[in-house]
């Protein structure tokens, strides 16, 4: 492929990635190039997207090629894989735009990038086996966990909110501080130390009440503080859930300390807790269904794609409740990386693991486009004059109605 087309390819790819729906003619105004120029080189769309994603596929391999994944400490060369990434970003932009706009190319490519998807899943096995990243977070996870890392630094850099200087090291700041491994904790604990990790434990996962006050909402009590994840945990906002007119539920979200933004909301991993009390007699499928359409409006298809698993588990949990009624308690506790769901205070399924997945379902509350407005500033313990741009991702924020 000469360096024109190379060149030309990547500003078509930038352009489409912004307009992927924007007529040839103006396409080719865009890129500098006469119509009839741009339909000698491709008779029509489908030849612009295959080219497109040709080069991506190419740029992929020699990127994973030049920073020789095979050789040395593992860490060291995923450090010097995003480094070669990172120039190409365009590219895999790209590809995501064209899996949102449901191009079937989009798809039928994937398929070809695989070979190129193992080599890198073989490398975080490698660095699993040498010691340097983590064992308790999966190869797979941790693979899925970058790309989603390099797309949203490629996107940043687009829309201007990070540096095309600072994307790398942006990139593998959070990734290696994340992946790698840490030492394990000295052994020998007295055995004060021992009761107070017994306490500690106690309080894991059983949201024990730390005070004995309560904030009322809608004539519901919710407990001021909880004890989750190792931490204590207070009232950060509450909100209610309208539909059409008919109260439905409020929620109330724990947090260890004031939270005021989506953004500080979901970039700290610490212990969060969503408590949902009914106000009427809504379903459970209705409920499910409101926070999975949140989370889809406020996603990319490849993110989505990558927490499918998690998102299934998680609807399946919520089914799996039966017939709900008034006066109901849902609560949604997220800690050291899992999310777990109870109903009435009894744990209902397994816990989903995922930081991913954590993150997506905070969004549907709180992100660009929540369940409910009101509900979201009500969490994050916001006036409504000043919950304007506080949510998040780009975009302007919404509310369904599906639940």
């Amino acid at each position: 492929m000469s360096v024109e087309r190379d060149q030309l390819l990547r500003a078509i790819a930038t352009v489409l990635t912004d307009q992927p729906r924007l007529p040839m003619e103006q396409l080719a105004q865009a890129i500098g190039i006469s119509r009839a120029t741009l339909h000698r080189m491709f008779p029509n769309r489908e030849a612009i997207v295959e080219a497109v994603l040709a080069l991506a596929l190419e740029a992929s391999r020699e990127a994973i090629d030049s920073a020789a994944i095979d050789q040395g400490p593992a860490d060291e060369a995923l450090r010097r894989l995003v480094a070669t990434f990172m120039p190409n970003a365009v590219l895999y932009l790209f590809l995501q735009s064209a899996r949102q706009e449901r191009c079937g190319q989009a798809d039928t490519w994937l398929a070809r990038f695989e070979p190129n998807r193992q080599r890198v899943l073989a490398l975080f096995r490698r660095g699993q086996e040498e010691g340097c990243l983590r064992v308790d977070l999966t190869a797979q996870w941790m693979h899925d966990a970058t790309s989603a890392l390099l797309f949203e630094a490629a996107n940043s850099v687009r829309e201007g909110r990070l540096a095309a200087a600072d994307a790398v090291e942006s990139v593998l700041t959070v990734l290696l501080d994340g992946a790698r491994r840490r030492p394990a904790p000295a052994a020998g604990r007295s055995t004060a130390g021992l009761a107070s990790a017994l306490a500690v434990s106690l309080a894991l996962w059983g949201g024990l009440p730390a005070s004995g006050h309560a904030v009322e909402v809608e004539g519901v009590h919710f407990d001021d503080a909880v004890a989750l994840g190792g931490a204590t945990l207070s009232v950060n906002g509450t909100g209610l859930r309208e539909v059409y007119i008919v109260k439905t539920w409020v929620a109330a979200l724990y947090t260890p300390g004031p939270v005021r933004s989506a953004q500080a909301l979901i970039a700290d991993p610490g212990p969060r807790r969503l408590a949902i009390s009914l106000l009427a007699d809504v379903s459970i499928d209705r409920i499910a269904r409101g926070i999975l359409d949140a989370i889809r409006r406020n996603h990319d298809p490849l993110l989505l794609a990558s927490i499918d698993a998690q998102i299934k588990a998680f609807v399946a949990t919520l089914r799996a409740i039966g017939p709900t009624q008034k006066g109901d308690r849902l609560t949604l506790d997220l800690a050291e990386g899992s999310t777990r769901v109870s109903f009435n205070d009894m744990m209902v399924g397994e816990p989903i693991a995922g930081l991913l997945f954590r993150d997506a379902l905070l969004r549907a509350f709180v992100g660009a486009q929540p369940i409910d407005v009101d509900l979201q500033r009500g969490l994050l313990g916001l006036p409504p004059q000043e919950a304007a741009g506080q949510a998040g991702s780009a975009g302007p924020a919404g509310a369904a109605r599906s639940d």
